[in-house]
């Protein structure tokens, strides 16, 4: 398949963008259940700054990293506690700007097909950028997830502005993990 088909597959990035926002509802859902279980909101902060594990309905996996902590995330969400399927995510409430996000898509290889000193790096800079994410001022939630069982996956990262993406360019470290 030439590269032209795939760009000009208008089903394909339907199915990409119904990705990213089942992977933002997923956000949502946990945000809204940690608000709940964890009144003191710094409680739960060592957790999601390294990430949270959750699954979607067919059990794909997903890990959900909210580098700033809980309480960095409520202060973009429109929360409404009665009915999550109001919730928004916005900007600051001070602010009301609209918040930005990436989206990336990719494949990857089941763990069993790699060998362990693959598995090995791959873990250790994972580990390395999820504790980078924290420092990168900006940054609301970075969610990673199946699209198809040990197969592709994608990612949903939120944030308050265009600078952080030009901050996590910066980071060789993220530029390693990607390629």
């Amino acid at each position: 398949m030439e590269i032209m088909d795939v760009v000009n597959d208008e089903a394909n990035f339907e199915d990409d963008f119904q990705f990213l926002k089942e992977m933002k509802d997923i956000l949502i859902e946990e945000v809204f259940r940690l608000s709940k279980e964890f009144p003191d909101r710094s409680a739960c902060d060592s957790e999601v700054k390294n990430g949270i594990f959750s699954e979607t309905d067919d059990k794909r996996d997903v890990r959900i990293i909210l580098p700033g902590g809980l309480q960095n995330v409520l202060d973009h969400l429109e929360l409404f506690p009665d009915d999550i399927t109001a919730t928004k995510i916005t900007g600051s409430r001070d602010d009301c700007e609209e918040l930005c996000f990436v989206g990336f898509l990719g494949h990857k290889k089941d763990r069993s097909e790699m060998e362990e000193s693959v598995i090995h790096d791959i873990d250790k800079t994972d580990a390395v950028v999820v504790q980078e994410l924290s420092t990168i001022d900006g940054m609301i939630a970075y969610v990673t997830g199946e699209r198809l069982k040990r197969g592709d996956y994608g990612n949903l990262v939120v944030f308050k502005d265009k600078g952080v993406v030009k901050n996590l360019k910066k980071s060789q470290n993220h530029a390693y993990a990607v390629k």
